[in-house]
């Protein structure tokens, strides 16, 4: 019995914890993180529809921008930005997105740009990798207007949701078997 309160502790626990993450946390009205602001994937395509001169800032390799890339981004690899200045806007309250694969690449550059001077710098937490997946969930939508994730969310929280379950329950199978074993051991033995 005390194998199984353990299992529903353990369970209950995964589930609080998964369902407390909010993918989307990022607020619009975040705070700048060390001089440029995280926006998560929802914010960015919102900055890209509102914003007429937003400047879409690539700083991944050339392979990595020719296998695909936000529309408009131009490409500047993030360690040649100081040496390559003049392919920046000019005006330093100029708004920037700056994006990567995975968002490290992204935030050296977000840092390099406010050594810079520049004032409205946006970085796009978990890059390109999140973009194509954004992407990928809400092509069936494209007439629809509205910018809610929440079909993305939803998704990856049933799908993180099954995998949690699935794993809770091959412990439980396990734990089982073994307290079988140990009872059939008690009573078999002489």
């Amino acid at each position: 019995m005390q194998c199984r309160t353990e299992i529903w502790i353990i369970f209950i626990f995964l589930s609080i914890s998964f369902f407390s993450l909010n993918i989307t946390s990022i607020s619009v009205n975040a705070k700048p993180v060390e001089g440029y602001i995280d926006v998560t994937v929802t914010e960015a395509y919102n900055l890209i529809e509102s914003t007429t001169n937003l400047f879409i800032l690539d700083v991944r390799t050339q392979e990595e921008y020719d296998a695909g890339h936000i529309n408009n981004s131009y490409l500047l690899p993030y360690d040649e930005i100081i040496a390559n200045q003049d392919k920046l806007p000019l005006n330093k309250s100029h708004p920037i997105l700056v994006y990567c694969r995975s968002g490290i690449r992204s935030a050296i550059a977000s840092n390099t740009l406010v050594e810079l001077n520049y004032t409205q710098i946006y970085n796009l937490e978990k890059g390109y990798i999140l973009w194509e997946l954004y992407e990928f969930f809400n092509t069936s939508s494209s007439d629809d207007t509205s910018t809610d994730s929440s079909p993305f969310v939803e998704i990856i929280s049933i799908i993180i949701f099954v995998l949690i379950f699935i794993l809770f329950m091959i412990i439980r199978k396990i734990l089982l078997k073994r307290k079988l074993k140990r009872r059939v051991k008690r009573r078999f033995q002489p």
